[in-house]
């Protein structure tokens, strides 16, 4: 007879004589749950195993800060009770924790303008938050939450590592399905499976949903196990057939392509320029309907990670003016509790804009008159709590100027220049709430392009709308992307040159 181990500790029991158990209870989602938890392990790593969402972007390496926790009953050795980092927080004794605090919805509005008279559900399976459209056949409902594989790291890169141990990969896949699946019955009301559903996602969350290692994709030459479209029948998921959105390659995924369908991207007249910013960022042009594309190392800054940095959240400051004094909009309006990516380029704007930092981003003594304090002259205070630090703007930068080089780069790749561009459709999250003038003055988006960007929000989940909507615009992207130019930025000489340029103000 097999028998296979156990993945989760436990529910507590009396069995243990020797205290070399403690109970660690938890309270979330409105239950209370009691588990053995073997003592000297970190808190992160026993939440994790029991199957409890903690946002961890360093993956658990004590570095972000975001693994935040309440523990509101018994002290952790070194980090003790009350809010503590997990990850750095050593069960010794019984303790509680109360995780409801560090629960979130993804961005809950998305746009307007698409019908369809089909009925089925599009999913975007986004890095840091799943979206997803039913369509009734008369109506379109969204819905969106956070990913719940960000306890395993904040980008694809330390997933993919976290993959090698093939068990991660199971716990993966049963995070984003479960995901899907809840977002499914919030959106239908009841437990049954949709017929059909369009599933658009970057190469590396389609590798796991599927439940097939990506691991090949961290590694040179990076290659991916598949880009086509498919069709999968999967038990576990509440679709019973749900279509695949082709890739291109191992780091411009099926996001992207679906991105090329909700635009104008795919016609064959003009320059246009498709930038998808987001925990990884991605860069189309289409130069009179020949396609180029390439992907740039611009890291989780434009999804939060700063050092109040949250995701497209309730409370996530997603705009910030400035008329003499600071005008601060939240997503769904609710108390300021931290920065997304729109609100932290809104704040670098205003700080260059006003002499806070000067061009090589440091910043400059006296010159923030319209925050609220300065803290040892390393801080910019945008409310009494939330905060823009040095090492925030420097990690901006890095990411600003990937971006911006990567767009002209691929630009003089392509046989075109800055001047030559028709439309640049800036697309996801950022892509939702970003100030197209901030996002010029930061850096973003080369300033030449201002006047012709337009941010076009989830361009993924428009795109599986229309996929779902009309099958054969799936043929019409098979045969583009097929065609697609790949250029690998990382051993360009010219984007060298051009990102060292780019990082100053």
């Amino acid at each position: 007879m097999l028998i296979l181990p156990m993945l989760l500790p436990p529910p507590r029991s009396p069995r243990h004589t020797v205290r070399d158990f403690c109970t660690v209870t938890v309270k979330q989602h409105g239950r209370t749950t009691c588990y053995d938890c073997e003592k000297n392990i970190d808190l992160l790593t026993f939440l994790q195993r029991t199957g409890h969402l903690v946002v961890a972007p360093c993956g658990g390496n004590g570095k972000c800060g975001k693994c935040v926790v309440n523990v509101t009953s018994g002290e952790c050795a070194v980090t003790g009770s009350g809010k503590v980092r997990a990850c750095r927080s050593i069960v010794k004794e019984d303790i509680t924790v109360d995780l409801d605090e560090a629960e979130g919805k993804g961005i809950e509005k998305f746009f307007s303008g698409i019908s369809t008279d089909k009925t089925g559900i599009a999913v975007d399976v986004g890095t840091t938050t799943i979206a997803a459209a039913y369509c009734d056949g008369k109506n379109i409902r969204y819905a969106s939450c956070l990913n719940s594989q960000s306890v395993f790291g904040s980008d694809v890169i330390s997933r993919i590592r976290a993959c090698s141990d093939v068990r991660n990969l199971e716990k993966m896949r049963d995070a984003v399905t479960n995901d899907i699946n809840g977002l499914i019955r919030s959106l239908t009301g009841c437990d049954s499976a949709v017929e059909n559903g369009v599933i658009a996602a970057n190469t590396t969350m389609l590798h796991i949903l599927c439940g097939v290692s990506p691991v090949s994709m961290g590694v040179a030459p990076f290659k991916p196990t598949f880009l086509d479209a498919k069709i999968v029948t999967d038990s576990n998921l509440l679709i019973k057939k749900a279509t695949l959105v082709c890739g291109i390659s191992a780091y411009v995924g099926a996001d992207v392509a679906a991105g090329l369908v909700a635009t104008d991207m795919l016609g064959d007249s003009g320059v246009k320029v498709l930038m998808d910013i987001g925990t990884n960022g991605e860069v189309v042009v289409n130069n009179n309907g020949v396609l180029w594309c390439a992907s740039t190392a611009a890291g989780p800054a434009f999804e939060g990670a700063c050092s109040c940095g949250m995701g497209g959240v309730d409370g996530a400051i997603s705009r910030i003016g400035f008329d003499g004094r600071l005008n601060i909009q939240t997503i769904n309006g609710t108390a300021a509790k931290g920065l997304c990516g729109s609100g932290l380029t809104d704040a670098i704007a205003l700080l260059i804009e006003n002499g806070g930092i000067d061009e090589s981003g440091a910043f400059c003594n006296g010159k923030r008159p319209f925050l609220e304090k300065s803290d040892f002259n390393d801080r910019a205070y945008i409310t009494c709590d939330v905060y823009v630090s040095q090492k925030d703007i420097r990690q901006f930068q890095l990411a600003k100027s990937a971006l911006c080089s990567g767009v002209t780069v691929l630009l003089k790749k392509a046989g075109a220049s800055l001047d030559d561009v028709d439309r640049l459709y800036i697309a996801g999250g950022l892509g939702y709430y970003t100030d197209i003038s901030n996002a010029s003055i930061a850096g973003v988006i080369p300033r030449q392009l201002k006047d012709k960007a337009i941010a076009v929000g989830n361009s993924s989940l428009q795109g599986a709308i229309r996929i779902l909507d009309d099958r054969s615009l799936l043929d019409v992207l098979k045969e583009k992307t097929s065609k697609c130019n790949v250029v690998e930025l990382s051993d360009d000489a010219d984007f060298a040159e051009t990102y060292i340029e780019n990082l100053s103000f």
